[in-house]
């Protein structure tokens, strides 16, 4: 039986396109190749092809297609089982997408992060922006890795609102509050000790900024890879600002009420009473924004019938131990 790896590549295939070979040829190139590639066919039609004769990758089918969290939660679960016998503390698990193109070094940088403080249990890349167009389909015309800045993670402020980490002209750039659903690198032992996943009721980024918050209030922190570089073709979908940060749409109201749900979940009582004036006046704006698009509005009720699984859920991590309120100010801005 082949040793377990130290790095786990989860990618779910939705569509296996043109540059899921480049990102295959990307990895080929990594200056670190302790890892093994973990893909989830969801239920596509072309499927995972020449997958199958490759050694160092796992494919697992699913023959209805799956929600973000819950394929990456099956992937999750194969590797920890993996890892059973095994120091959890140096083994990682990279959640990206079949579609990127990692810079040689990108796993080598994330890892290093991590070797430095042992309680990260999130590191950040930064993605950055393909330029690629094709003059016809299957046919790659051209293919640029630009230096355009996409995403270094989210930032939260005391309002609650999702802004984007990176840096504006003349500014600093801010401490990830957590990585976007694109790329990042978790620390298996982080997952392994709280036994925590990505929250199936919620949609990706939401699920995602649940899983940092909840590894947070579990005493680990979120690190940055700068020089840990992958570019992406952004397509239609902001890689920025999530949905629920823009106009009231029929996703962005279900992100917004998703995001809400997080916040019910995870968010200090006595932090929100501080930062009122600021979570009042996002509040305002988005239902300012929902006046544009008033039949959306059932939508955002239908969402929040999920409060009660989420009390619940809150109960179970009220009984352990969190860090202390002037800590947790500090994650927002």
């Amino acid at each position: 039986m082949q040793a377990a790896k130290r790095v786990y590549i989860h990618v779910i295939g939705n569509d296996f396109g043109n540059l899921f070979l480049d990102f295959l040829s990307s990895l080929k190139e990594q200056t670190l190749q302790d890892f093994q590639l973990a893909v989830v066919d969801n239920a596509t039609l072309e499927g995972a092809g020449s997958l199958n004769e490759r050694p160092n990758t796992v494919v697992l089918r699913n023959i209805k297609k799956q929600s973000f969290s819950r394929c990456h939660n099956q992937l999750m679960r194969l590797a920890l089982a993996r890892w059973q016998d095994v120091d959890a503390t140096d083994r990682f698990i990279l959640i990206t997408r079949p579609d990127v193109i990692l810079s040689p070094k990108t796993l080598e940088h994330l890892v290093s992060v991590m070797e430095k403080d042992p309680k990260c249990g999130l590191v950040v890349p930064r993605l950055l922006r393909a330029k690629i167009t094709f003059v016809e389909e299957g046919e790659r015309h051209e293919f640029d890795l630009t230096r355009e800045e996409l995403s270094r993670g989210y930032a939260l402020t005391r309002g609650r609102r999702i802004i984007p980490a990176e840096a504006k002209e003349g500014e600093a750039s801010l401490q990830p509050f957590a990585p976007t659903p694109h790329a990042f690198l978790v620390r298996a032992a982080a997952l392994k000790e709280t036994g925590l996943e990505l929250d199936e009721l919620f949609s990706k980024v939401p699920a995602v900024l649940d899983l940092a918050w909840n590894l947070r209030l579990a005493g680990w922190s979120v690190g940055e890879a700068p020089e840990a570089t992958i570019w992406l073709e952004p397509y239609q979908e902001s890689t920025r600002v999530p949905a629920c940060m823009h106009l009231a749409s029929a996703s962005a109201v279900d992100e917004y009420a998703e995001w809400r749900l997080v916040q019910t979940k995870n968010d200090t009582i006595l932090l929100r009473v501080k930062h009122a004036p600021w979570i009042l006046g996002a509040c305002g704006l988005f239902l300012l924004r929902l006046t544009l698009r008033p039949w959306n509005g059932f939508r955002f009720l239908q969402k929040l019938s999920l409060y009660a699984k989420i009390r619940s859920k809150r109960r179970k991590r009220e009984r352990s131990q969190v860090p202390s309120r002037e800590i947790q100010e500090r994650w927002f801005i």
